[in-house]
């Protein structure tokens, strides 16, 4: 099962259902674009994707890794109250594209998390992965969020 984003398909793994609108607005997801919202309850594991067009000028000028430690200042300030900390910078193909991103940990409700983003520039489109995992479940979560990253196709 698959649902599409900006021309790109994103697969729906066994045990994941697309979020309504309400479940991501419990969880304050800010979003801007069009995106899509999977989570695992079982495994307690949250996939994002978001894509955004920027202008054309924007896109000449604005490398993927520009465009990965913006998402990483605004991720760090949003998160601040949450003991926000990157981890690494990580790199990565994703359906052939270079993807830069970062690793980092937070606390959610008392529960330490692990996060991860990459940014995708296709064009004047920029794709945004995310995942959040549990951190006591760490090997599992980033198993299944790279099964993930390699089911990822354009169309």
């Amino acid at each position: 099962m698959t649902t599409t984003i900006a021309s790109w398909q994103i697969p729906i793994l066994d045990g994941f259902h697309e979020m309504s609108e309400s479940e991501r607005s419990a969880l304050h997801f800010a979003a801007e674009g069009e995106g899509v919202c999977l989570s695992d309850p079982k495994r307690h594991i949250l996939i994002s994707v978001g894509a955004q067009t920027i202008n054309a000028f924007s896109a000449l000028l604005l490398s993927t890794s520009d465009l990965a430690k913006n998402a990483e200042k605004q991720i760090a300030r949003l998160m601040q109250s949450n003991g926000y900390r990157r981890e690494q910078f990580v790199t990565r193909k994703i359906d052939g594209l270079h993807a830069e991103g970062y690793r980092y940990t937070y606390t959610a409700q008392s529960v330490g998390m692990t996060g991860e983003t990459y940014v995708v520039k296709d064009g004047k489109t920029v794709i945004y992965f995310h995942v959040y995992v549990r951190e006591a479940h760490k090997d599992e979560g980033f198993a299944i969020w790279n099964a993930f990253l390699d089911g990822m196709h354009k169309s």
